[in-house]
Order: C-alpha cells, then sequence, then structure tokens
C-alpha cells in the first residue's frame, strides 16, 4: 500500500506513454520562452487544412483555436499603394484572378476569391482590425515582398523600395501598432526607408549568421530570421550574445520541431502550432 500514491502519480505516464520525455533548457532573450507565430495564418493551404493561407479565417484559427502568440503574413501592394496579404507571386496559383496584386487597385482586388473557398484576399488593415478586437494583440510578423511588384525593372529600383515603405507605414503608423508588427525584410534598405519614417520599428532582417551580425550591429535591428536549417545553437548564441532576437522558419514536423526548440531561438514559425505547443509543455 505504501507505493499506491506513487503508482497514482504514474498513471498518467504509463497510460500515455511516457512523462516529459523532453526537458528544455531554453536560453533566449525571451525570458527562457519561445513564442509561436502560425506561419501564414494556420499554415498553407492543404487537404488537412482547407483554409487558405492569409486568409482572415486561417488567422482566426491561428489565433483563437489553436492558441499562437501571433501569425505571420505576406504583404503585397495593389497598384494605389494599399497593403493585401497574399503569398505567391501570382494571383492565378489560389485566386481568380491573374496576374500580380500591382496590377489592381484595392477597389478591384475586393473581388479577388481564393479558389474552392468562401475566403477573399484581404488587407493588411483588415487583419489589423480583426487582431485589435481579441483580448491581448498578437504579434504580428509582416513577410514584406517588395520584390512582387510588376513593370518595374529590378529589385534595385530605390523609388519602388520607397514607395513601399511608405504605403507600409502609413497603415501600421495609422493603428499605431508599432510594439506588435515585426517586420521582415531581404534586404537591408528597406528597412533604412521605414527607419527614415520612425525608430520604434521592430525589424528581423533574412540573413546568416553571423555574416549578416555587423548590418544588424550597425543598423540597429530587432531581430534576424533564419531557415531552421541554416543556423546552429552556436549561432543563436552568438546573436543572443549581440542583443539580436532570432526567429526561425520551416519548422512544421515533430523532428524539425525538436531540432528548433533546443536551439532556443525567440520565435518559432510553424504550419503545426497545436505540435510546438505539446512540445514545448512536455
Amino acid at each position: 500500500m505504501r507505493f499506491k500514491p506513487i503508482l497514482l502519480l504514474l498513471l498518467p505516464c504509463i497510460i500515455y506513454g511516457g512523462c516529459r520525455n523532453d526537458h528544455w533548457n531554453i536560453h533566449n532573450l525571451n525570458n527562457g520562452k519561445i513564442d509561436i507565430i502560425g506561419h501564414r495564418g494556420s499554415g498553407p493551404q492543404t487537404a488537412a487544412n482547407p483554409v487558405p493561407d492569409n486568409s482572415l479565417q486561417s488567422f482566426k484559427n491561428a489565433l483563437e483555436l489553436y492558441g499562437a502568440d501571433g501569425i505571420e503574413m505576406d504583404v503585397q501592394m495593389s497598384s494605389d499603394g494599399v497593403p493585401f496579404l497574399y503569398h505567391d507571386p501570382l494571383l492565378e496559383s489560389h485566386t481568380n484572378f491573374s496576374g500580380c496584386i500591382s496590377d489592381y487597385t484595392a477597389s478591384e482586388l475586393k473581388n479577388c476569391a481564393y479558389s474552392n473557398s468562401d475566403e477573399k484576399l484581404i488587407t493588411l488593415e483588415e487583419c489589423i482590425q480583426y487582431c485589435l478586437t481579441l483580448r491581448i494583440m498578437p504579434k504580428l510578423f509582416l513577410d514584406t515582398k517588395p520584390e512582387f511588384i510588376c513593370h518595374i525593372n529590378s529589385l534595385a529600383s530605390l523609388d519602388a523600395l520607397s514607395w513601399y515603405a511608405d504605403n507600409l507605414h502609413k497603415m501600421i503608423d495609422k493603428y499605431g501598432i508599432y510594439p506588435h508588427a515585426y517586420v521582415e525584410a531581404g534586404t537591408s534598405a528597406l528597412i533604412y526607408f521605414l527607419q527614415r519614417k520612425s525608430n520604434r520599428y521592430l525589424f528581423n532582417l533574412n540573413g546568416l549568421i553571423p555574416d549578416h551580425l555587423p548590418i544588424v550591429d550597425s543598423m540597429g535591428i530587432y531581430g534576424m530570421m533564419l531557415g531552421n536549417a541554416d543556423v546552429s545553437a552556436e549561432g543563436i548564441s552568438l546573436a543572443h550574445n549581440h542583443g539580436v532576437r532570432v526567429s526561425l522558419f520551416a519548422v512544421n514536423d515533430k523532428q524539425e520541431a525538436k531540432n528548433a526548440i533546443a536551439k532556443s531561438p525567440d520565435y518559432i514559425l510553424t504550419d503545426d502550432i497545436l505540435l510546438l505547443k505539446q512540445l514545448l509543455d512536455q
């Protein structure tokens, strides 16, 4: 009888196949917590996940159904400078429209609907307005895509980058969401244009550690965004030593998630929010 309390404690472990198999010793700049960010909301559209990514319902699922700390979205620009949320360069891959988002005005894009779905293309403003209704404002990871502006000779067109930055800034500044908006950029030039607008931005520069740390340090950039396979725990520790946060993407199955958690990043972008939550709670 003296062993009964111990057996009762172990019963859940026996039933569910083990207790706390993984012990995470997380050291990051987020007080030991890794924030879970839903990639394009609740992930790309699949047979198992029929909701189109970057749609309002996808964001609702990620935040209200799965409990993510934030959502990642892809920001493109209409011809009249309204930020819309869509991942691919061409609309025909997932909608009833063809061509680029920058081929159309915002008014025209209101009729753009996702294929095999009741969801329509939404603006960044619509996403922000929805998030402001929640009890806690989520983290918004904005994956900027100025390279998808059609009919410019090259991404080196500083006029196009400046135009994109101006219109993105207008929307972020309108709602004052600087503490919640994490702007991801593939070029330091876009960061430069936005920094001229405000010093309150939280930027994530796409780039390898330690190659891009000098740029991050010199520009006072908040963090870096990397693929999980492109960085080691030592690389993340180096970034942390410079006061730079690290976000990892391409973390979708159990092994990738375990590998990412063990490196102690500050944020993880994932298609499988529930899996990552389960692992972090062990």
